[in-house]
């Protein structure tokens, strides 16, 4: 269950990440543009927070 937790963690901190870095070309070119940019900005840091979580929840579990 740990293991599975820290797995978790990490694929949503390298989603987050990922997701950051690439807000500007996921998001539609038009009326709206840097609107929707800050909303994926917005859902990759909701992801790299709950890793945060799901990885500080774990690792006291290791102990």
């Amino acid at each position: 269950m740990v293991v599975f937790q820290l797995a978790l963690g990490i694929a949503l901190a390298l989603i987050g990440w990922w997701g950051r870095r690439n807000a500007p070309a996921l998001a539609r070119a038009g009326p709206g543009h840097q609107h929707r940019t800050t909303v994926l900005r917005r859902g990759a840091l909701a992801c790299q927070v709950v890793a945060l979580l799901f990885v500080l929840t774990a690792v006291p579990s290791l102990i």
